[in-house]
Formats: C-alpha cells, sequence, structure tokens
C-alpha cells in the first residue's frame, strides 16, 4: 500500500497519510523499514535562522510483515549540546500520522521559531529524520534513520 501525506511541525497540525497510486513495476521485497530523503528545501549547508522552514518529503517503507500493534510513526529529532548524545524533537500542535505497513511518501514542514531558541540545540541546527516503531501507546523505537543534515547560519 502506498501512502502520502504532509506533516507539519512546530506550528500547524499533523496530517494522516492518504492513499496514493502504486507504482506500475514490480516493489523488490523489503525486509526491514526504511527511510529515505526524496527532497529537502532548503538543501543541507543553507543559512536558516528563526523565522525558516524545514520542508522535507520522505519515503517510507515498511515491510508486510513487520507488525506493530501501536503502528509506527516518522517524525524529525534535533541535535543537541546534551552530554547522553539525546535529541530533541519539534513541537508539534496536532498528533503525528501512525503508518500501518506498506510504503509511501510524507511531507514534514518544520517550523524553526519554536526550535531555534531552545537552549539544548546544538547550533548550527543539525537534524535527521526517524521512522519508528511503537512498542505501547507512548514508547517507541527508533527503526530506520536518515544521515544527519546540518545547516549554516
Amino acid at each position: 500500500m502506498a501512502a502520502t501525506a504532509t506533516l507539519i511541525l512546530a506550528t500547524t497540525s499533523c496530517t494522516a497519510p492518504r492513499s496514493a497510486p502504486a507504482a506500475p513495476q514490480a516493489a523488490a521485497t523489503v525486509t526491514k523499514p526504511t527511510i529515505e530523503i526524496l527532497s529537502l528545501n532548503p538543501a543541507a549547508g543553507s543559512q536558516l535562522s528563526a523565522a525558516s522552514t524545514i520542508r522535507a518529503r520522505l519515503a517510507y517503507t515498511v515491510p508486510a510483515a513487520d507488525t506493530a500493534t501501536y503502528g509506527y510513526s516518522l517524525f524529525v529529532q534535533f541535535a543537541t549540546t546534551l552530554a547522553d548524545g539525546r535529541t530533541v524533537g519539534a513541537p508539534t500542535s496536532g498528533s503525528l500520522p501512525k503508518l500501518t505497513p506498506g510504503s509511501g511518501t510524507l511531507d514534514v514542514v518544520t517550523s524553526l521559531d519554536r526550535v531555534w531558541n531552545n537552549p539544548v540545540i546544538k547550533h548550527p541546527l543539525t537534524c535527521s529524520y526517524y521512522l519508528v516503531k511503537y512498542t505501547s501507546a507512548h514508547r517507541s523505537t527508533v527503526v530506520a534513520r536518515t544521515e544527519p543534515i546540518t545547516f549554516a547560519e
């Protein structure tokens, strides 16, 4: 099943995935969840400010055999200055879309106005996109992530 949706982070709400037409070619058998950046605006290395917005189109795949009672989700995390290496997500004003096994695309739009001045966020900004599997209603584990993306300031 293919899906597409838009996820607005930090200042507006999130929308759930929508069905999209299936690709005409046969898909390869997927054995593990994947995430890939299809487009990023502004590009890595671009100058950002607190007024900037990052727009990413992401492709994800969750194997049909990889079921999760609580589903999957996809979101952005920012590098921090914390000694233990934890990352921080962008605040949302809506719930994150729950993904099911299959593949699709998701547009993640992140407004930096509520992230920029967080005292633990590392500057220049570095972020990665995470695909997580929920193991309970409020717990998840990362099953795939993109390489870190660093911007200029």
